[in-house]
């Protein structure tokens, strides 16, 4: 597991004493430049009544009443799965004072790359666990040597640490883990994991995980091996009950959202019912992505300006694929030229831009393309007017959150490549 070997400290070996502070302590388990609450904070909230159909689940019962395992969730791409994997955590940090219970979190991103590591994000999780913990930092480290290059390339000294801290801990921890076909060693990790987390009946240490994930590579082997422990669960969308369940959750979506987005259209009752159902009809392969696309694009400036009856159209002839969508949207851009530079530069930054960034990322190459000297006071603009430049040129394949620049979503990113 190769990762960059200046994260812990300038020094290899780390040794923390008695004057170390509870403060420096847990710092050392966080990377300057990880925003692990940002990622969370990001994905959007769900709408009531949706995020619900994992909880119908029997193994999901079962591994919530026990004080250890791991459950697994696989879904395939624009099923929600970050969406769920937010409203699990908020929903564990709603009981987790009155259970004695702690919540950590962390959400890969492929594009991102110190949210690609399985080690950053272990480093994230102790880093909560301690900051919600202060008394037992120094009890559980005091005295303890670590080794920042290891740290840094293993796994197994984090699990160690973790594993050491819970010991000196009455509380249950609950890790959720989003998108694990984001790490660049997923597999490893879910291997890891599968091998190495408590048993129920023999360990001390109480902690279990919730896990999310698209099919692939290794995965299939790994969630179907005979020998797994009882403690890993595993949740397939594609499982005739639980597809039925999502798409119902789905069809909420569609009839809480469509009559916001049509009211500015004045449609008549029958209308949007006869609107409700048509989306519902065509969204046949159940993912709330397609949906959201569906419903952005309905809502754009220049479509709000559309007769209703094109209105209604361009909703019944929106493509059924998402490949198809992202074709569409790509086949609208107004300024190729823009989005094309603007695509490239993000697919290639090594973490999220500011706008500013991007701003001046995109303009420096225009001008390098040209030859035309760089007004850095005219670049420097407001959000408002690069969002507003961003919408036109590129509709809603890219999106500005907290101030930064990202793809709607993974799977635009992944038309891409």
């Amino acid at each position: 597991m190769y990762l960059s070997r200046t994260w812990i400290s300038a020094r290899s070996l780390i040794l923390i004493t008695a004057t170390t502070s509870i403060d420096e302590i847990i710092r050392k388990f966080k990377r300057d430049g990880l925003d692990y609450t940002e990622s969370k904070h990001r994905i959007p909230t769900p709408i009531e009544g949706t995020c619900e159909w994992v909880k119908k689940c029997s193994k999901y019962e079962q591994w919530i009443r026990q004080p250890c395992g791991i459950f697994l969730v696989v879904a395939d791409p624009g099923c929600g799965k970050s969406v769920l994997a937010r409203a699990m955590v908020d929903d564990f940090q709603r009981v987790q004072e009155r259970e004695n219970a702690l919540v950590c979190y962390f959400f890969f991103e492929s594009n991102v790359g110190i949210q690609r590591s399985s080690t950053m994000a272990f480093g994230a999780l102790i880093h909560q666990v301690l900051s919600k913990n202060r008394d037992i930092a120094r009890a559980s480290l005091e005295n303890m040597v670590v080794d920042g290059d290891n740290l840094n390339e293993d796994i197994q000294p984090f699990w160690d640490l973790l594993m050491k801290i819970l010991q000196s801990s009455r509380k249950q921890v609950i890790c959720v883990l989003d998108a694990l076909d984001n790490c660049e060693d997923g597999e490893e990790l879910l291997e890891y994991l599968i091998k190495n987390c408590p048993s129920s009946t023999l360990s001390a240490s109480r902690i279990k995980f919730f896990l999310t994930s698209r099919p692939f590579g290794k995965l299939a082997m790994l969630i179907d091996k005979p020998d797994n422990p009882p403690e890993f669960s595993v949740v397939k969308d594609n499982d005739a009950n639980n597809k039925e369940r999502i798409r119902e959750e789905i069809s909420r979506v569609i009839q809480k959202r469509v009559p916001e987005v049509a009211a500015f259209r004045d449609l008549t009752p029958s209308e949007v019912s006869a609107l409700i159902s048509d989306l519902q009809r065509k969204n046949g392969d159940a993912t709330y992505l397609w949906v959201d696309l569906v419903l952005k694009e309905l809502q754009r400036k220049e479509n709000q300006q559309l007769t209703k009856k094109a209105w209604l159209n361009l909703a019944r002839t929106f493509p059924r694929s998402l490949d198809l969508v992202y074709a569409k949207m790509l086949s609208e851009v107004n300024d190729v030229a823009y989005a094309r530079r603007l695509m490239h530069i993000l697919i290639a930054a090594r973490r999220p831009l500011t706008w500013q960034e991007a701003n001046i990322a995109v303009e420096l190459r225009c001008n390098f393309a040209s030859d035309e000297p760089w007004d850095a006071e005219e670049t420097e603009n407001s959000e408002r007017a690069f969002r507003t430049r961003l919408l036109a040129c590129c509709g809603f394949f890219m999106t500005i959150s907290s101030g930064k620049v990202h793809f709607i979503h993974q799977t635009a990113r992944d038309f891409l490549l």
